[in-house]
């Protein structure tokens, strides 16, 4: 991995930061539990970028992904709409630098063709038409800005037959659901619209993570609590991986 820093100490870093600067936006560290389902994430990340790489944050939000890739030691380029506070911290640092996106144009993506080694998304090409774009014009733009052999890492893509996303779909509607939700096979066709490879497809989190933020402070910070809770969603994912949260995806450019 890049960098010596343990990933899991870095999410540590963002569950103080949400403690101290509730401004930082950062409400999926609200607890260990939660902030730790991204490890899988960057294990990904540092299995297909060597240390050094350029990596594109796309759709960096508040700039948590971008934050720990700092700190892993990647040259990264933050793409978002808007510059939240984490955002400004990192921007004063090496390593980084943030490019603030249009509202009026979805699909675009203002980078030369060829920059980057990798782009990382979390839970955002789910929410592209939500802005009038299309999945497939999106990834277009992301093979036309990765370089030959790079990859594309889609994070947190709902899965169509979620058991808790069809729970709250039908019960808490647009509170913690979402509107559009793939198979596989979703997932497959579109990677091969936009020219790249699907070389990884699994599904993951069968327990819902960011929840635990609301439980006493006794239970969002015992390590106990973290290891059960990380034991039980394991076992369910390995007995009943189909009805899972999200897919993560890796996609690759060809030579």
């Amino acid at each position: 991995m890049a960098g010596s820093t343990d990933v899991k100490e870095i999410l540590k870093e963002l569950v103080l930061l949400q403690e101290q600067h509730a401004d930082f936006s950062l409400e999926q560290f609200q607890s260990a539990t939660s902030a730790f389902q991204y490890c899988l994430l960057y294990s990904l990340i540092s299995k297909y970028a060597p240390s050094c790489s350029r990596i594109l944050d796309w759709g960096c939000g508040a700039g948590h992904c971008s934050y720990v890739l700092q700190r892993l030691g990647y040259f990264v380029h933050a793409y978002g709409f808007n510059s939240y506070p984490l955002i400004s911290l990192l921007s004063k640092k090496e390593k980084f630098v943030f490019r603030k996106a249009d509202h009026s144009s979805p699909v675009n993506i203002p980078f030369p063709e060829n920059e980057f080694d990798l782009v990382a998304s979390i839970g955002v090409l789910e929410h592209v038409r939500d802005l009038g774009g299309k999945e497939v014009l999106s990834l277009k733009e992301i093979a036309r800005i990765l370089r030959p052999g790079g990859h594309f890492i889609c994070y947190h893509f709902p899965n169509k037959y979620s058991l808790f996303e069809n729970i709250t779909r039908k019960y808490r509607k647009n509170t913690f659901s979402h509107q559009y939700t793939y198979t596989k096979e979703d997932i497959v066709n579109l990677c091969r619209e936009s020219g790249l490879l699907a070389v990884e497809i699994k599904m993951y989190n069968f327990l819902p993570r960011n929840i635990v933020g609301r439980f006493p402070g006794f239970l969002r910070h015992s390590a106990l609590f973290n290891y059960i809770y990380n034991m039980i969603d394991n076992i369910l994912t390995g007995l009943l991986g189909f009805l899972c949260q999200n897919y993560y995806f890796v996609a690759k450019k060809s030579q």
